[in-house]
Order: C-alpha cells, then structure tokens, then sequence
C-alpha cells in the first residue's frame, strides 16, 4: 500500500509452517523465537522473542560448541539472539537492528554516507 509492505500477521506472530494462518507464537516458541526456524539453544526458553538462559544476557553460543562466544548485541548475524540476521546494511546496537540512515535518506551509492533524500528523489523514492 502507498509503496510499503506489510505483514498479514500480527506482532508476535508468524505463519511458520506455510498454511496461511499466523499460529506460531514467536515471542514464546522455542522453535521458532521472534522468526520462523530461530530457535534457542540448549537450556534456554524464548522470551518476549529472545532466547534467555544457558549464556549470559548478550552472549550465544550460536556454533553449538558449548562456549558463549557470540555477543548478540553487536554481531549482525546474531542479533540479539543465534540466527537472527539484520538486514543488508543494518547495524545491530544492544542487540537490536537498525539502519544506519536516518528515516528519509539512503546510501544509495554505497559510499558510507547518508546523501539521499528518498522523500524527493523520484530515482529512490521510498528506497
């Protein structure tokens, strides 16, 4: 709509297993916490989309050898938790993924500034 994409599910929810329904609770499912096919590691449970336990807060053990060697506040491949990726381009800060971009600019030639107006440049708008 307008542009913008949107989810059919509701926060906190996902239709994990493909049959149209938004059933997995992904704030409290093991299996599948805060993403589909995110699951928490030995020892911890999914809370409020996090897996907590087993390491301390901010660390992982996400190559399963037993050691919390991941800190999932800063790796964006472990953001906040094992497996959960930020986006291409996004940093992740306290375990959470942002764009490095204030609302309304882009990189849009990758140099590592935020020079585009994505609001009035008809060749990015919404970029």
């Amino acid at each position: 709509i307008a542009g913008l994409c949107f989810d059919p599910c509701l926060p906190g929810t996902d239709d994990c297993d493909a049959n149209g329904s938004c059933e997995t609770n992904t704030l409290i499912d093991r299996n599948n916490c805060n993403a589909c096919g995110t699951q928490c590691g030995p020892g911890q449970a999914c809370t409020g989309g996090l897996c907590i336990g087993g390491c301390g807060l901010g660390l992982g053990d996400c190559n399963n050898d037993g050691t919390c060697e991941t800190d999932t506040f800063t790796d964006e491949a472990n953001c906040g938790a094992c497996g959960r990726a930020c986006g291409a381009g996004q940093n992740c800060i306290a375990g959470l993924c942002f764009d490095p971009c204030l609302p309304g600019t882009d990189d849009c030639d990758a140099n590592g500034s935020c020079e585009t107006n994505t609001l009035i440049d008809r060749n990015n708008c919404n970029a």
